[in-house]
């Protein structure tokens, strides 16, 4: 039976962290191992997944590295054929470990599927949501992602300086680097609370500074694979990091006219372009959103 290597970076969640080891070790159907890595917690976190006494739990210190260093090590560390990212605020659905795994074995590619995620959260705005709202696709989001060697060979390491991991592993599975399989079941239960990477309870220039550092991924892709790609998916990218740079400045309009672009995604960076739109976004978060 192959091995399922989950990637799990961590800082200060003492919190939540005996909740999201709980729902790995209810996972009864495969071989698998968690490799934690501590980003520098100054709480309990690490004494807390040291308690349990599980060969299969392995715990790194990653020197306050930030997260994408924290999964560079998790991936260097990893014995496993298949991958799947958590984290230590989250609840992972044990049974569904197998559907999300369960296409790789008809390919001889790289390989990623996509499942449903969840959020739930003290705040009614954001609890009881599934992404995406199409009934027969997954999310394309750390949390979502699972996938073979093949394509972890790809994607790591990931770049030093990003703060996020799945806007640069997005790139990929949007540029045809991988094999994409869709599971509509909710695989993983994702928190919402003030300790989130990227934080949605904060005003539009907050917000718009933490997509606009995420989105530093795409150019960074542009600058190292757009040479391979076709030439309608060389427009597609560059027309995406125009779009961004619109969005951070504020110039809806032009954004607009990015054809190029799916209308979703072009409305989306409408919404996060300016306080108005964001202000909507966020009061009918729930309908824009999921369901």
């Amino acid at each position: 039976m192959c091995l399922v290597s989950f990637l799990v970076p961590v800082k200060n969640e003492q919190s939540y962290i005996c909740d999201a080891i709980d729902s790995l070790l209810a996972i009864t159907t495969i071989e698998y191992e968690v490799l934690f890595v501590d980003d520098g917690s100054t709480d309990d976190t690490v004494a807390l997944i040291e308690s349990y006494d599980d060969p299969r739990i392995k715990c790194f210190l990653g020197g306050g590295k930030g997260k994408v260093a924290a999964l560079n090590l998790a991936y260097e560390q990893s014995s496993g054929q298949f991958f799947i990212l958590f984290a230590g605020d989250d609840i992972l659905c044990p049974d569904v470990v197998v559907d999300r795994i369960a296409p790789f074995a008809a390919v001889d590619m790289a390989a990623i599927s996509l499942c449903k995620v969840r959020m739930f959260s003290l705040d009614e705005r954001y609890n009881n949501i599934i992404i995406p709202k199409s009934p027969g696709r997954g999310a394309s989001t750390g949390g979502g992602m699972a996938f073979n060697k093949k394509f972890a060979d790809c994607i790591f390491p990931i770049p030093d300086g990003l703060p996020n991991e799945d806007t640069w592993i997005k790139a990929f599975v949007d540029f045809g680097f991988c094999k994409v399989f869709h599971v509509p079941l909710v695989g993983l239960n994702y928190r919402i609370h003030s300790g989130n990477s990227i934080r949605r309870d904060v005003d539009f220039h907050k917000f718009s500074n933490q997509l606009h550092v995420r989105e530093r991924a795409n150019k960074l892709f542009e600058e190292r694979h757009a040479f391979g790609l076709s030439l309608r998916s060389r427009r597609l990218l560059r027309q995406r990091c125009s779009a961004q740079d619109d969005r951070y400045h504020g110039r809806w309009i032009k954004i607009f006219f990015y054809f190029s672009l799916p209308l979703k995604e072009r409305v989306s960076l409408i919404f996060y372009s300016n306080s108005v739109f964001y202000y909507f976004r966020q009061r009918f978060y729930s309908f824009f959103s999921g369901r």
